[in-house]
């Protein structure tokens, strides 16, 4: 099973939103991601990148 980090603009401690993200659904300019636990948490946004490697999503919600 592959998990990852959400992080807004950038890959650092301080833009982490999320840990142990199992899923990401985009519709309708919304960006909802699962977690290990199954919850759902949405977010307003586009995806920047995602490494799914090294287990990290970058999000764009339009603020620092």
């Amino acid at each position: 099973m592959c998990l990852s980090n959400v992080y807004n603009q950038k890959i650092d401690e301080e833009h982490l939103l999320l840990k142990n993200v199992q899923s990401i659904r985009a519709e309708d300019g919304r960006l909802f991601f699962t977690d290990l636990l199954e919850r759902e948490h949405e977010f307003e946004g586009v995806i920047v990148s995602a490494d799914l490697i090294n287990g990290s999503v970058v999000i764009n919600m339009g603020r620092d």
